[in-house]
């Protein structure tokens, strides 16, 4: 390893190690946390239980490690780890593509604030990336060398892929496309490989039918062209914005714009597989979200496609010739910036579930009624110690209902993150301002809208 790329790596620890556990575990965290919780001969049944829409690979990874330690930077190590082995996952396959890209396009890996956010998260992401990163290095190195074992990499981490997130079915297509774009003929060899990929996954396929089924899709509404030029501002400098940024989706149009300078006269063959890795999962999720109920397309989701955005990006920078070094400094500077403004401060633009999770223990009693809304939500306050029997999560509630659960109690805690889709849609804050007396609220704040907690105290009976 040359002393540059150690730098770089070095660099790539740092930012997805320093202050991992400063943040509480967000919703989505805590989730994972409570399927890991059960044992592996149990969480098919959980997972179906509690509507999950997951595969159970990555619950039985957390259900392992969770020997280690419980502590919100042990749990979320894994995910830096494999962050990290992405930036080197990606620097392989550049340096097959072309030497001198590979160390800038490896700069943008390391310190890009979007890859780091999943890195630094207890989900699956970080994981998925590595696995289609090598996956799809392997099969490169296949459809230039032709030796079966980079086919059975290939495989193998494709394999595995499946089990940890669905989105990795759709890295299928990009890898269908770069033996399409290599190979014009179909190789026995390569379906072989797809199929035992594949077969294991066959397995769970009428578990993921069902899990479909039980799954509302219709609480976002489906995205605009505006929102894929958003996103590669958020891939570019960072997820580090409410949805509809200006000044995020002005950081996408300039990525476009420097996209668009790297494909121009006649694009290499690693300018076209870069594209085919960005443009084919942004293309296939924004038009399932629009054609269809299925609202698949969400920012966060495709950490694994950024590779593809670091090379074109770096390509585009080298053909603006003298200003492409200065521009490529401000890049990482904004990611750096973003970073520590963002990412590494404890709560300023995520949940603080360990706030709220405090505050309720100091309420709790015989004749405080606590309802958790929506139900997800009440996983990161079991996390930070209130039981389960001292609060009563809910996804519906009517006025009967209510008037049952209330009965016996004096006081009502309302926990709930009101930006929620499905809280803004339920309508239950309304339906308790309307039933009971709302004597006093709270709200935790955070710079995105995702990331507020609101803790309202009502008493039962009138004034």
């Amino acid at each position: 390893m040359s002393r540059p790329l150690l730098l770089i790596v070095l660099a790539a620890a740092g930012l997805r190690l320093w202050r991992l556990g400063a943040s509480s575990l967000t919703g989505d965290e805590a989730g994972c946390m409570y399927f890991g919780a059960f044992p592996l001969n149990r969480l098919v049944e959980v997972i179906l239980a509690s509507h999950e829409v997951h595969p159970p690979g990555f619950f039985a990874l957390v259900h392992m490690w969770t020997a280690v330690g419980w502590n919100e930077a042990v749990v979320r190590f894994p995910s830096a780890v494999f962050g990290i082995g992405t930036v080197l996952a990606a620097c392989w396959l550049f340096r097959a593509w072309d030497p001198e890209v590979a160390l800038p396009a490896t700069l943008l890996m390391a310190v890009g604030t979007y890859p780091i956010q999943a890195s630094r998260e207890l989900r699956m992401y970080s994981l998925l990336a590595l696995l289609i990163t090598v996956a799809l290095g392997a099969l490169y190195r296949w459809l230039r060398s032709g030796r079966i074992g980079w086919l059975a990499v290939f495989s193998g981490c494709t394999a595995v892929s499946f089990w940890i997130h669905y989105l990795s079915f759709f890295a299928l297509p990009v890898a269908f496309s770069w033996v399409l774009a290599c190979r014009p003929r179909w190789s026995l060899r390569w379906m072989v490989a797809v199929a035992v990929a594949g077969l294991p996954f066959c397995l769970w396929l009428p578990t993921m039918r069902l899990q479909a089924q039980s799954q509302n899709m219709l609480l976002r509404p489906p995205p605009g062209p505006a929102h894929v030029v958003e996103l590669l501002g958020r891939m570019a400098v960072g997820d580090v914005g409410p949805v509809d940024s200006l000044w995020l989706t002005a950081m996408g149009a300039g990525a476009l714009l420097l996209v668009g300078v790297a494909l121009r006269r006649r694009p290499g063959e690693p300018e076209r597989l870069a594209l085919l890795w960005l443009a084919v999962p942004i293309g296939i999720l924004f038009l399932l979200s629009v054609l269809t109920s299925a609202r698949l397309f969400e920012f966060k989701y495709f950490s694994w496609a950024m590779p593809g955005l670091a090379w074109l990006l770096v390509r585009g920078l080298q053909r603006l010739g003298r200003a492409g070094p200065w521009v490529l400094g401000g890049i990482v500077v904004l990611n750096l910036i973003n970073y520590w403004t963002a990412v590494a401060p404890a709560h300023r633009y995520g949940p603080d579930w360990r706030t709220a999770g405090k505050a309720l223990r100091q309420w709790s009693g015989p004749e405080v009624l606590v309802l958790v809304h929506p139900s997800m939500m009440a996983q990161p306050l079991i996390y930070y110690g209130i039981q389960p029997q001292q609060m009563q999560p809910v996804d519906a509630l009517d006025r009967e209902e209510l008037g049952r659960r209330v009965a016996g109690h004096r006081t009502v805690y309302l926990v709930t993150t009101p930006n929620h889709p499905f809280v803004i849609a339920s309508r239950l804050e309304w339906m308790l301002d309307e039933e009971l007396v709302r004597e006093q609220a709270w709200e935790l704040p955070a710079r995105l809208p995702s990331g507020v907690i609101r803790l309202i105290r009502y008493r039962v009976g009138g004034p």
